[in-house]
């Protein structure tokens, strides 16, 4: 499906998915759009990759990952971040 798309827009829920497409987008030289919404919605990001001319999607989540959030799962810290 990858090799004859023009462009990728991955919109699934979870990382595993995420890379596969990733891995398959830098396979097949095509730009992906990437969406999320973190844990209980306090922030998203989204995130255009250009096969050869910038960072993948894993390279950008390992990044993230060393400055991963605390999870937020109390009303007290839900009304933190506001």
């Amino acid at each position: 499906m990858v090799a004859h798309s023009d462009l990728i827009i991955a919109g699934t829920d979870n990382n595993l998915s995420r890379r596969l497409i990733n891995k398959s987008c830098l396979r097949h030289g095509k730009v992906c759009l990437y969406g999320r919404l973190m844990i209980r919605a306090c922030g998203g990001d989204a995130l255009r990759v250009r096969p050869h001319e910038g960072p993948c999607y894993e390279c950008v989540l390992q990044s993230l990952w060393k400055h991963k959030p605390e999870e937020i799962s109390q009303p007290a810290q839900a009304r933190a971040t506001e």
